[in-house]
């Protein structure tokens, strides 16, 4: 699987002037308060985990789960591993029911970092997450309808004991086959040879996709992306062809890392300086040269700069330039 990175950036066209802000609505939210006759699942993190990244995602765990296809029903994971599904009556927000679906295998012989997570992927499938390295696919049915869950596969999809937490799953059905794609993210260290800075840990992000054939489960080698920083959201777009990813800091591809020949030491084309919001670029142009000479394409990602219609320098830029404000002129050659 290979991969390119793309950001996602605001269209200034769709962003209203005018906006003086959001008002805190003095409203008061409607709660509901419920005893459970056991406590829910919350692990703390371990001793060698304390580090920002760490601290972050065990954070960011939320132990109620809503299902979207079934907006009358909630789900936590008590104390004993065990999912538990909340019913609760819309007119009046009340909890009518606690019923178990599901025991989620657990081993006293395995280390469980993080929190057991859960995502549904449609109406009757879920991807559940011990916290210890097991993904398992459940078939749950149609949920609400008074049936327990069971586990249709269960495996280590990213490595023997490699801990995770599922960010988001999707399941798609072909005429012969049916394939998982599961986005799964965990603190991993990094190795002492590529660690250039002080802190040793950073985030990975793995899209696994498994695919059932004739009744088996097949999945492929996992695609890694990675980021110094905080991974906040993971998202399938509904064809699985692509992911969205928010993190504190960019992402790195597997591809990142090549190395590249040595290159021919010579003069440079051009000179930059830029800030978080503006770039300059001086290129050394011929003697003699006049503004008639050249010509500035800007679209998009794109930059081209030609010298009496002869490319000068063109390429593709990080991130998207505004041509409405980006200006140019000749001065001394350059």
């Amino acid at each position: 699987m290979s991969g390119k990175l793309l950001e996602l950036r605001c269209d200034k066209k769709f962003i209203d002037s005018t906006f003086e802000g959001y008002k805190l609505s003095l409203k008061e939210l409607t709660s509901t308060v419920k005893d459970l006759p056991v406590c829910v699942n919350k692990l703390e993190c371990i001793g060698d985990s304390f580090s920002y990244l760490s601290v972050a995602l065990h954070s960011m765990h939320d132990h109620l789960i809503m299902d979207p296809w079934r907006q009358t029903l909630l789900y936590f994971i008590d104390e004993r591993m065990k999912i538990i599904e909340v019913s609760v009556n819309p007119k009046n927000n009340s909890v009518e029911d606690l019923r178990e679906v599901l025991q989620i295998p657990s081993d006293s012989s395995r280390v469980y970092r993080y929190n057991a997570s859960v995502v549904f992927s449609d109406s009757n499938v879920a991807f559940v997450a011990d916290g210890s390295g097991l993904l398992h696919i459940v078939n749950t049915g149609d949920r609400g309808s008074c049936q327990n869950w069971t586990i249709d596969y269960s495996g280590e999809v990213i490595g023997d004991k490699n801990a995770f937490v599922i960010l988001d799953g999707r399941c798609v059905v072909n005429e012969n086959s049916t394939n998982i794609h599961c986005l799964l993210t965990a603190i991993e260290e990094i190795p002492k040879e590529e660690s250039s800075t002080v802190s040793r840990a950073r985030t990975a992000v793995f899209w696994v996709e498994l695919q059932k054939n004739d009744g088996n489960w097949e999945n492929t080698e996992p695609f890694k992306i990675t980021s110094d920083g905080s991974v906040r959201y993971g998202y399938f777009e509904p064809g699985c062809k692509c992911v969205f990813i928010e993190s504190t800091k960019p992402l790195k591809l597997p591809n990142d890392a090549e190395i590249l020949p040595p290159a021919v030491k010579k003069d440079p084309q051009y000179f930059w300086q830029q800030s978080a919001d503006d770039i300059k670029i001086w290129c050394a142009m011929p003697k003699n040269c006049a503004k008639e000479d050249v010509k500035i394409d800007v679209n998009g990602n794109q930059l081209n700069i030609a010298f009496k219609s002869e490319n000068f320098l063109s390429g593709e830029t990080f991130q998207r330039l505004d041509s409405e404000l980006t200006t140019w002129n000749v001065t001394e050659n350059r």
